[in-house]
C-alpha cells in the first residue's frame, strides 16, 4: 500500500478530537463573551413594564441624584471623618461620588426615554502620555464616577469603565449588586451579582471578586473618607440606606 493511501486512512485519536473540541469551545466562548461585553446597555431611571422590556436587552437602572442633598452630605462627611456614625441614602452617595470624579473620566450615559436606547458617551481621545488608572491582565482600565442605587437592602454600583487594549478604546458599564463583609480589619464590598457590559458573571464567583477588587479598587476615594472607613465597626445596607457605624 502506498504512503498516500496510508495517509488517507489516518484517523485522529480521541485525545486529538478532545483537544480540538475544547479549542473550538474556547474560541467560541471567547467571541461570545467579547460580543456580550461590547453589546450596548440601556440606561433608564426605572425598569420598563414587563411587556415593554426589549428581548435580550440589558438594563442599567440608575440611582437617583438630588443636588439639594449636597450640603447635607457635606455635613455628614465631616461628621464621618471626625469619627461619627452616619446613615446615607443613594442621593447623598451620588452627590459625594460626583465631587470625587476626576476630570476627563468616563461618565454615565444619559438615561433613555421611553422606547429609546441610551447613547453611550463618545470615547475620549487617549494621548500617548496618558496612563490608565489600572490594569487587568495587561488591559488598561480607567473608571469614571460610580453611581449608587439602594433598594431592598442591597447596594447596586454602576461604573463606566474605559478599556484600552492594543490601541483600541471601548467604554462599557459595569454594574454589580451586593453587601459588605469584613475581611481582616476592613469592610469590603462583596458582589453577589455582576454584569460587565451585557455579559453576566454570576456563574463565575472568582471572576466577580477579581474584577470588583481590581476595578472598584482604583475608583478615587477622598482621603478623609478612606481613613475613616478603616475605623468602622459595622457597615450595613438596610432598606434604602447605608449605615456606617463607628466604635
Amino acid at each position: 500500500m502506498s504512503a498516500k493511501s496510508k495517509r488517507g486512512e489516518y484517523e485522529p485519536s480521541w485525545t486529538e478530537v478532545t483537544i480540538g473540541a475544547l479549542l473550538s469551545a474556547l474560541i467560541g466562548a471567547t467571541f461570545g463573551v467579547a460580543y456580550l461585553v461590547t453589546k450596548p446597555v440601556i440606561t433608564v431611571k426605572e425598569l420598563p413594564e414587563q411587556g415593554e422590556i426589549s428581548p435580550g436587552a440589558t438594563y442599567f437602572v440608575e440611582g437617583t441624584k438630588d443636588s439639594s442633598k449636597t450640603k447635607l452630605v457635606t455635613a455628614k462627611r465631616k461628621s464621618f471623618s471626625a469619627g461619627g456614625s452616619v446613615t446615607v441614602d443613594e442621593n447623598e452617595l451620588n452627590s459625594l461620588a460626583a465631587a470625587a470624579v476626576a476630570p476627563g473620566a468616563p461618565t454615565m450615559p444619559t438615561p433613555a426615554t421611553k422606547g429609546t436606547k441610551a447613547s453611550p458617551p463618545p470615547a475620549p481621545a487617549v494621548k500617548a502620555a496618558d496612563k490608565p488608572a489600572g490594569s487587568l491582565g495587561g488591559i488598561g482600565l480607567t473608571p469614571g464616577g460610580p453611581n449608587f442605587r439602594i433598594r431592598d437592602g442591597e447596594l447596586q454600583i454602576g461604573l463606566p469603565v474605559r478599556i484600552d487594549f492594543f490601541g483600541f478604546g471601548l467604554e462599557i458599564i459595569m454594574q454589580t449588586r451586593g453587601q459588605f463583609a469584613k475581611v481582616g480589619d476592613v469592610f469590603v464590598f462583596e458582589p453577589e451579582s455582576m454584569t460587565v457590559g451585557s455579559c453576566p458573571l454570576d456563574r463565575l464567583p472568582g471572576a466577580k471578586r477579581l474584577i470588583a477588587k481590581r476595578v472598584l479598587g482604583i475608583v478615587p476615594v477622598p482621603d478623609d473618607v478612606a481613613k475613616a472607613w478603616g475605623l468602622l465597626a459595622d457597615v450595613a445596607v438596610v432598606d434604602s440606606t447605608l449605615r456606617l457605624t463607628m466604635p
